[in-house]
């Protein structure tokens, strides 16, 4: 039972984590989109969250909720173990041309 409870609790907080994250690290907010397929009585999801304009896909799921979150958790481990560690460049960047820094 702690197990499940465990994994559910990580899979809910997904979209926190990765909003605080891109937060912290860009200055911005995910943005999500979800497309619906299937049968009304039989629906699949599948979502897509763009960070900085790099796109994650999630995986199938039944439900949109279980989609964005599955997305969130795909986007925040790439981004958390610097994959994209270019975003944060371009996001610096950008920060200092809204601030009017000089870039070196």
């Amino acid at each position: 039972m702690i197990c499940v409870l465990l994994i559910q609790n990580e899979t809910s907080s997904s979209k926190s984590l990765l909003q605080e994250l891109t937060q912290r690290r860009y200055c911005s907010i995910p943005t999500y989109k979800s497309t619906r397929t299937g049968p009304p009585h039989m629906p699949t999801f599948f979502s897509t969250v763009e960070v900085e304009g790099v796109e994650f896909h999630g995986k199938a799921s039944s439900s949109k909720k279980e989609a964005e979150y599955d997305a969130a958790k795909i986007a925040y481990k790439a981004l958390k173990d610097g994959k994209f560690i270019h975003l944060i460049l371009l996001s610096c960047i950008r920060i200092a041309l809204m601030e009017n820094f000089d870039i070196i």
